[in-house]
């Protein structure tokens, strides 16, 4: 399989990437910041209600979605958001922000891993050499955690599971949003993680204490992080090609089918 890129990367490209980069990096210290006074489960909820009120005032984000691929996108709010934010938020208890945001550097690779799996075409080459390296690294990263207390060791185990269903939604990300653009797959998705989330959010309530500082970083992890940018992302091109980057999992996937 062969793909072209019609158009170049031109730097509002670059500079929504890089945007891309700074809100996936900084959510860990937000996160690590919405757990000092508030319950994982309700720093996930809350996360996810400032996010999809945000993008419902999108007309784009109301766009669409055939009927038929409603248990995907279920599914993907599942695994992309109400596992790995729940997971995420857990994790930061035990676990350094620092130490969580660069193990969750390891999506990409889960990503090609589950590409090459469902494609049936496992990499070869250098690119084989590429993941076993990516393995390594993410193995470095973690170690001494591992061997540190309990607490921290099953911490780093949550990062991973949550980075390793990131893999998983990519791929799934990437059949939905060639077809229906970013924000409409987004919103929904949300949509189905809060439905599952809220029950454990409320319950977390009572294990909460209110923080200014907890509730102003979960409402930037949500307006700004997850929805905000998407916007931007789609409104400047609304093809998807930026939004690709939100999910990863096109380019890896194309290169896996091309080995």
């Amino acid at each position: 399989m062969s793909v072209e890129i019609e158009q170049p990367y031109t730097g509002t490209d670059w500079a929504l990437t890089a945007g891309v980069a700074a809100m996936w990096g900084s959510s860990f210290l937000l996160i690590g910041v919405g757990v000092e006074h508030f319950a994982p489960a309700l720093v996930a909820v809350l996360r996810l209600a400032f996010g999809a009120v945000t993008l419902a005032v999108s007309p784009a984000a109301r766009g669409r979605v055939a009927r038929c691929d409603w248990p995907v996108v279920v599914l993907l709010g599942l695994v992309w958001m109400a596992g790995p934010f729940l997971l995420f938020g857990v994790a930061e208890r035990s676990v350094d922000t620092s130490v969580a945001g660069m193990l969750n550097g390891a999506a990409p690779v889960f990503t090609a891993i589950v590409a090459g799996i469902a494609s049936l075409r496992l990499p070869r080459g250098r690119r084989m050499g590429g993941l076993v390296v990516g393995i390594a690294g993410v193995a470095l990263i973690g170690l001494p955690s591992l061997r540190a207390a309990h607490a921290t060791a099953v911490g780093v185990g949550y990062v991973m599971l949550a980075t390793a269903l990131y893999g998983v939604a990519f791929n799934l990300a990437a059949s939905l949003q060639p077809r229906y653009g970013a924000l409409p797959v987004i919103w929904r998705a949300q949509l189905a993680a809060l439905a599952v989330l809220t029950p454990f959010g409320l319950d977390g309530v009572a294990g909460s204490t209110f923080g200014w500082s907890s509730l102003v970083a979960v409402a930037a992890l949500g307006c700004l992080g997850t929805a905000d940018l998407s916007q931007r992302i789609q409104q400047t091109n609304p093809q998807g090609r930026i939004a690709d980057q939100l999910s990863g999992a096109d380019r890896v996937k194309i290169d896996v089918l091309e080995m």
